[in-house]
C-alpha cells in the first residue's frame, strides 16, 4: 500500500505523542526524533490541532500533546484532516501510474467497489488506539 508522506508522517507524529501523553512535544524535537522535515512536521501538527486532536501550549515548556485519548481519535477523521477532506484510495498504483476511474460498464467495478467499501468501513471503526496496538 502506498500513501502520501503527510499521511504517513501524521500517523507517526500521533503515535509519538501517544507514547507520552502528559508531556508537551515541540515540533522541532518531534521532527528530529522521527527523522522528518521540521516544516512538514509543523504543517501536520497545525492540521491535527485544527481538527481538534491536539492541544498546543506556548512557551519554553510548551509544545503539542493529544487533546483526546487514543480511543477517541478515529483513523478516518485523522486521514480527512491530513488530506484536505476525503482521502483518495488508489489500489496498486503509485509512482508515475495515473489512477483511472472505473466506469459504470467495467465488469470488475462491482468487486473493486466492494473492496473499497470494506476498506473505508474498517477505517471508520478503528482508532489511534488500534494503530498503537492497544
Amino acid at each position: 500500500m502506498k500513501t502520501t508522506k503527510r499521511l504517513l508522517y501524521g500517523f507517526w507524529v500521533l503515535r509519538e505523542l501517544a507514547q507520552d501523553r502528559e508531556k508537551h512535544h515541540s515540533a522541532r524535537l518531534l521532527a528530529e526524533q522521527l527523522g522528518i522535515p521540521e516544516t512538514l512536521a509543523r504543517q501536520i501538527l497545525m492540521r491535527l490541532r485544527k481538527a481538534g486532536f491536539l492541544e498546543a501550549e506556548k512557551g519554553r515548556v510548551g509544545g503539542y500533546r493529544l487533546a483526546r485519548t487514543p480511543e477517541k481519535i478515529p483513523l478516518i477523521a485523522v486521514m480527512k484532516a491530513l488530506t484536505n477532506g476525503e482521502p483518495d484510495l488508489t489500489l496498486l498504483g503509485g509512482g508515475r501510474i495515473k489512477p483511472v476511474e472505473l466506469g459504470k460498464n467495467d465488469p470488475t467495478a462491482r468487486f473493486w467497489n466492494y473492496v473499497e467499501e470494506k476498506f473505508w468501513g474498517i477505517l471508520k471503526e478503528r482508532t489511534l488506539a488500534d494503530l498503537l496496538g492497544h
